[in-house]
């Protein structure tokens, strides 16, 4: 896996040993959204 993508940006400590052993890259991302995202039409 090159590539770790997390919405909730990775908020579980216990995964934080083996994301740090991985040689995956992390891509960190923060939703204010509970449940579905809902799509809107601009």
């Amino acid at each position: 896996v090159a590539y770790l993508n997390d919405i909730r940006g990775f908020p579980d400590a216990a995964f934080y040993p083996q994301l740090a052993k991985s040689s995956a890259k992390l891509v960190v991302m923060h939703s204010v959204q509970d449940g579905q995202a809902d799509r809107r039409e601009a």
